[in-house]
């Protein structure tokens, strides 16, 4: 069984407070609040989806590039850790979803992961409920591609080892 994260593992997208974490970004970094917001949800987002960037910082980076702003040590630092706070609390599993997935892990099924997301998830997933959980997962800022391209789903299916035809 292969999963996605965002929505059907974890609860619903938290976008007012997304948008809230973009504004305090954007401040500090000294980005024009628009401009910014602009940027991440345009250009932005297939490059972060699609493992463009090295790291958030760079990403980060790229963006006030975008947004001609120079920013502060302590501004980049502040929306670094601001980014990795929100999505951290995103990461948080639905209520019955671990229980769910040990026991179909319990009950021999193979369990993959395929999500679109930025750098700061697979860094934050060791400290996740759902680390340990998957025989394979697919993060596609590491794989350089993203849903609905079919190969994201035959690299997963490869690591699991079966055919397409035997995933659900």
């Amino acid at each position: 069984v292969i999963f996605d994260l965002f929505g059907t593992l974890t609860g619903p997208f938290p976008w007012d407070g997304l948008t809230v974490c973009l504004r305090e970004m954007a401040a500090a970094l000294r980005v024009d609040c628009q401009t910014f917001y602009d940027l991440w949800n345009g250009p932005c987002k297939v490059r972060r989806h699609s493992g463009v960037f090295a790291s958030f910082r760079d990403e980060l980076l790229w963006l006030c590039g975008e947004g001609n702003t120079n920013p502060p040590t302590e501004g980049l630092a502040t929306a670094v850790q601001l980014r990795c706070d929100f999505t951290g609390s995103t990461l948080r599993p639905r209520t019955d979803a671990v229980a769910t997935l040990e026991r179909l892990r319990s009950a021999g099924v193979q369990l993959g992961l395929i999500s679109d997301c930025s750098r700061e998830v697979p860094e934050l997933w060791p400290e996740t409920p759902f680390h340990n959980l998957f025989d394979t997962e697919v993060f596609s800022c590491l794989e350089g591609m993203k849903k609905p391209n079919p190969a994201i789903y035959a690299l997963a299916c490869e690591r699991l080892g079966v055919d397409a035809r035997e995933c659900i």
